[in-house]
């Protein structure tokens, strides 16, 4: 009687199963489990399967190992079964096929739980791990004898899953056969011949049989309505509604709604995951970019509840994939797709890895980080080699995509095209002729472009790959009738225009505009906005080309012409922009919004459209902009620099900034000039400086205040601990809950002020003033001046912002050129040194003399002994602007003889510096650091008294002012990061490398532990610098040669130690514009801190007039301050009167970068 009441209790649970009641199913079984101690195998296979089923596969996973470790019993059949279905649970749950795959070659086929061979090896299939043809994995023979000895058994519901599971051999026609046979056999269930049923409806669709397919869904739903099945109706209520599906999301909506209410009632997660992710399917192909990611987020939250890992990473790619698609947000999309690919490193789940590797490569290249593209885009070949052929070919197209982004010359193009040629040949070897024409689609492309983009002729190669095109074609046509490809059309679109800019005629132009029309057309057809979008793009370009070409040629001379296609290529520019914006690409708005503005401007320049239309349109691109320096910012250091350097250099870009102040100093309209420079200039210090920046006391007290900001406050403080503290990557779903949570801050006015803070957002002119008449009221009466250059074509102008008033734009006396060749011929060649920096500036006819206009006007601007700020443009960054001459009441001096000088980026970064100054919190374990580095270094001079000397100085000051001293081994790498994290100052006296064609090189040599030969060195370098934690805002002195020469993009955004350091923490930088002498170097740091005394102020005790309300702070409680601007000038003034120093390329090398005051300790 217990046997028989067992096998009842078993044979109700798969009665509750059959009928979808999945979750009554499995608590039956779980309770028979505890009441039998002696379980049998045949209990565990029915609740792993009934747990599969319902989605909960590592909790089927700790039921089958807990059986496996206990069981003594000798089933060989039922372990085997067991071991099988392990190898299915732990591929979803940790991520390992290799065993399970195994055991699908050994296993034989008369096993119990046979369907799992072949569940984990579709499984295997779905990711792309096998291929559909993988032996003996798939055999359809074997298969249907399967399938019909499990009918002969009665076990019609693991019939139906081999039914399901013969879909994958790609024969479909052996699946109608299976489910007809089970649909219409006298001896199966209801609801296994309605399930059979719906499984036809589908195949039959698929086959475009659809008068059969609906008329089979009807015997389905009859057949159900029979049954007591708890969501087969709902489910088939689904795939008719697909079926019916035209296009609108919210035709499907309602259906999957009510599906997956019905299925959280039940507890199936496993059917809730699969209807939300067939919803995510529909929405992508529908291009509706923010539903698929929601759909992705809710997939992923579902797959991590319930343990399905494989499940939760898929989602996670695709929610990264979406989220980057939707808003561009590269950083979090590509810190999300490395850090997935690093998770994934001890799997051998391979097409994951592979797909995360070509979605960084993806977005690196769109940043046009080349470097970082071709290093993912290699790691997607490498990790693709273990992965289906369809894998490896799709890493292989995007390998070919990257590879060509960045040619260094003709050889370089020779390896890279023999390389695509040999994956194109790989793919026509294995009769893959789509995949090959794709792959020689994107080849013609890059090929194409190539010149324009790396300045690589690769034209040579372009009529081999036609040949293969349509050789491949051919092959194509006689397996079946095929049209050409967009993408095809494309590329000979992107040819004929290439081949047009040699001729004055525009013939070719207008085939190629053909020829994307056509292109177009066949993207529609198929929804695929985002390619519709750049071949409108495209369209524009070439219509904006032919303007061009209008307007430097004698031929066309009919302004009536130019207006035409200025039109035309607006609207092209205007229908791409539109396109882009349903699929919210920010960056390709921002990029086609800037192409319509250049547009606009030639208008405004034959008098059509008020220069407030150019910047209405200037403004609306900068917009988009900035949301992707915003998201850049989260790459962090160095990586986030440079992937902002590149942005900033981005030619449609510059354009912007320059057609923006071109209206600025054209109208004479000095504030605009203003807002404009600071939106051009150093964005990605200014981002990077503004992360860091502390929020100032006034401002937290004003939030507190308002209690809707301090909610908003407080929830946003909330959430971002959540993300830190999380480890998993389902803190993409937090991420975007942020996002719409900041943008919600920024309605609230003071919330906005303290997001454009940490944002880094350009200063307002008012915003400024109000900056400068805090940081000036300690200077007891001296102004702080701040100076801009512009560069509009030949001309050079200032813009000069004082504390209030408005700002002065005026036009200097000098040229562009001028100035160019002033400085090829002086600063980059040896012999015209001799008479310009290694003589003394005082001297007639001195070379200096015909660079004054460049600061002159500066001196009929302010007073002697007020505090400049210069912000070099363009070729000025070379310049020592301090150094140059001006006329004085008759007199002619130095700039810096007459007022104390700080460098800057841009002024918004000089605030930025000041700020973290004034308002880092003290430290009792800070201390001032004088390290001395000056070693008998291979390939440098070397003097051992000099060494001496500068051993005993630095001992001295160290002692003198109660500092540290290190030398020797007590500067080695690790030890120099640590010395320079605890110091408030440091003074580094030593070498320091520099090469301009790689600044990532820039470093200060130091000394290698004992043991190495003499002589050796290490190289702390600007990465090295980035990774410092210098949060207490330190002043760093490095006297080495050529500490502050920085590469500078056409963006005016520097890069070298200065910034490195700027961006780790530091408020200032001092060190040298070119190499010094060690001797000079001494002498400055003697001269320096001998002049610190002179150069301290207070506290000022008149009462402070600002209302309290500013955005960064104020003085009035800061006890001791050193005016670091005035110690450096008077320091550079005694080295101008030393007879031994006077010359300009001793005292003119030292200059001050950020803050000029720092806190005394």
């Amino acid at each position: 009687m217990e046997s028989l009441g067992y096998n009842q209790e078993i044979s109700e649970s798969r009665e509750l199963k059959a009928n979808g009641y999945f979750h009554k199913a499995a608590k039956k079984l779980e309770e028979l489990m505890r009441t039998n101690l002696a379980t049998s195998s045949e209990v565990v296979i029915e609740l792993a399967d009934t747990l599969f089923l319902q989605g909960f596969y590592g909790l089927a996973l700790e039921h089958i190992e807990e059986y496996l470790r206990q069981s003594t019993e000798n089933e060989s059949q039922a372990d085997a079964a067991l071991r099988m279905m392990r190898a299915f649970a732990r591929a979803h749950v940790e991520h390992i096929f290799g065993e399970g795959l195994d055991l699908v070659q050994i296993y034989e086929v008369r096993i119990v739980g046979e369907q799992y061979r072949w569940h984990l090896w579709c499984l295997a299939f779905e990711i792309g791990l096998v291929d559909a043809t993988s032996k003996p994995a798939l055999d359809l023979k074997i298969m249907k004898r399967v399938f019909y000895e499990m009918m002969s058994l009665e076990k019609y519901s693991n019939a139906g899953k081999i039914a399901s599971v013969s879909i994958f051999g790609g024969d479909s026609a052996v699946a109608i056969d299976l489910y007809r046979h089970l649909a219409f056999s006298g001896e199966a269930t209801l609801v296994v011949k309605a399930k059979a049923l719906g499984w036809l409806a589908s195949l039959h669709k698929g086959r475009g049989e659809n008068e059969e397919s609906r008329k089979l869904l009807l015997q389905a739903r009859q057949t159900f309505h029979e049954t007591q099945h708890a969501y087969a109706l709902a489910e088939l209520d689904l795939t008719e509604a697909h079926q019916e599906f035209t296009g609108q999301i919210i035709e499907l909506d309602e259906s999957v709604t009510k599906f997956v209410g019905i299925c959280g009632d039940l507890l199936y997660y496993r059917g809730v995951i699969e209807a939300t992710d067939h919803l995510r399917k529909v929405a992508d192909k529908a291009n509706l970019g923010p539903i698929s990611l929601e759909l992705s987020s809710q997939v992923e939250s579902l797959a991590e509840r319930t343990n399905a890992n494989l499940i939760r990473d898929q989602a996670r790619l695709n929610c990264i994939e979406a989220w980057y698609i939707l808003s561009d947000h590269s950083g979090k999309a590509i810190n999300a797709a490395v850090n997935l690919y690093e998770s994934l490193g001890e799997s051998d789940c391979f097409p994951l890895r592979q797909r995360a590797a070509q979605l960084a490569a993806s977005i690196y290249a769109k940043l046009k980080d080349n470097e970082q593209a071709v290093f993912w885009a290699r790691k997607c070949i490498q990790e693709s080699k273990r992965c289906s052929n369809l894998i490896q070919s799709r890493a292989a197209l995007a390998f070919i995509q990257c590879e060509f982004l960045d040619l260094s010359g003709p050889e370089d193009a020779r390896c890279k095209y023999a390389e695509a040629m040999m994956f194109v040949e790989a793919e026509v070897g294995s009769a893959n002729h789509e995949l090959a024409l794709s792959m020689l689609d994107a080849l013609m492309i890059t090929l194409t472009t190539a010149k324009a983009r790396s300045g690589v002729d690769c034209s040579e190669y372009v009529p081999e790959v036609t040949h293969c095109i349509d050789s491949v074609k051919s092959q194509l046509s006689l397996e079946e009738p095929q049209e050409v490809s967009p993408l095809l059309l494309h590329a000979q679109a992107v040819q004929l225009y290439q081949q047009s800019k040699t001729s004055l005629d525009i013939s070719m132009e207008e085939k190629a505009i053909v020829l994307l029309r056509k292109a177009r057309q066949m993207r529609l057809a198929a929804n695929e906005y985002s390619e519709i979008a750049g071949l409108h793009g495209l369209s524009g370009k070439i219509y904006h080309g032919i303007v061009s070409k209008f307007r430097t040629s004698e031929v066309y001379t009919d302004i009536d012409l130019v207006r035409k296609y200025l039109k035309l290529a607006l609207q092209q520019y205007s229908y791409a922009t539109e396109h882009f914006e349903i699929c919210k690409v920010v960056a390709d708005i921002a990029k086609y919004k800037q192409h319509e503005a250049q547009v606009l401007y030639e208008y405004w320049g034959i008098g059509d459209v008020s220069y407030n239309t150019v910047l209405e349109k200037l403004h609306h691109a900068q917009v988009y902009s900035d949301q992707i320096r915003t998201e850049l910012t989260l790459l962090g250091g160095l990586n986030a620099i440079e992937n902002k350097r590149r942005l900033g250099a981005i030619k449609a870009t510059r354009s912007g900034f320059a057609i923006a102040l071109h209206v600025a100093t054209h109208e004479g309209m000095a504030l605009l000039a203003w807002e404009w420079t600071q939106k051009a200039k150093a964005r990605s210090l200014c981002d990077l400086l503004g992360s860091e920046t502390l929020v100032p006391k006034e401002l937290l007290a004003q939030i507190a205040a308002n209690k809707e900001a301090l909610g908003l406050y407080e929830t946003a403080r909330q959430q971002v601990q959540t993300l830190e503290e999380t480890q998993s990557l389902s803190s993409i779903t937090g991420q975007m809950e942020l996002n719409e949570h900041v943008d919600n801050m920024r309605q609230i006015p003071l919330l906005k002020t303290l997001l454009e803070l940490r944002e880094g957002a350009p200063l307002s002119i008012s915003s400024m003033q109000q900056e400068l008449r805090r940081l000036k009221r300690p200077l007891r009466g001296r102004d702080i001046i701040l100076a801009d250059w512009i560069f509009r074509g030949n001309e050079i102008w200032m813009l000069i912002v004082r504390d209030n008033g408005e700002p002065t734009l005026n036009m200097l006396p000098i040229t562009a050129s001028a100035v160019e060749e002033w400085a090829t011929r002086h600063l980059q060649s040896s012999p015209e040194q001799d008479s310009c920096i290694l003589t003394d500036n005082r001297e007639e006819h001195h070379p200096m003399h015909k660079l004054t206009p460049l600061v002159q006007l500066l001196v009929d601007n302010c007073q002697a002994e007020d505090l400049l700020i210069l912000s070099p443009t363009e070729m000025l960054h070379s310049i020592p602007l301090h150094a140059l001459l001006v006329l004085c009441e008759g007199r002619r001096m130095s700039l810096i003889e007459r007022n104390p000088i700080v460098y800057a980026a841009s002024m918004t970064s000089f605030v930025q510096c000041c700020q973290k100054a004034r308002d880092s919190a003290p430290r009792e374990d800070l201390t001032k650091s004088f390290v001395e580095a000056y070693e008998d270094f291979a390939g440098y001079e070397f003097n051992l008294g000099e060494q001496k000397s500068i051993q005993k100085l630095m001992a001295q000051m160290a002692e003198e002012i109660d500092g540290e001293y290190h030398h020797g081994e007590d500067v080695l790498f690790d030890d120099f990061g640590r010395i320079a994290e605890r110091s408030q100052m440091l003074f580094f006296l030593g070498h320091c490398d520099l090469e301009t064609d790689d600044i990532r090189s820039q470093g200060l040599r130091l000394p290698m532990p004992a043991g190495h030969d003499d002589g050796e060195s290490m190289l702390f370098s600007v990465p090295s610098f980035f990774n410092l934690n210098l949060r207490h805002a330190p002043h760093i002195a490095l006297m080495a040669c050529a500490s502050t020469v920085q590469v500078v993009t056409p963006g005016d955004d520097p890069l070298g130690l200065v910034t490195a350091l700027l961006c780790a923490g530091a408020a200032s930088v001092l060190g040298t514009m070119w190499p010094v002498q060690s001797r000079t170097a001494r002498l400055f740091v003697e001269n320096f801190v001998a002049n610190w005394d002179a150069a301290r102020y207070g506290n000022d005790d008149s009462e402070d007039e600002d209302d309290g309300k500013g955005l960064r702070g104020n003085m009035r409680e800061d006890k001791g301050w050193l005016n670091l601007a005035v110690a450096v000038r008077e320091a550079v003034l005694d080295l101008r009167e030393n007879v031994r120093t006077k010359e300009v390329c001793h005292w003119g090398a030292f200059v001050l970068h950020g803050s000029f005051f720092c806190k005394t300790l």
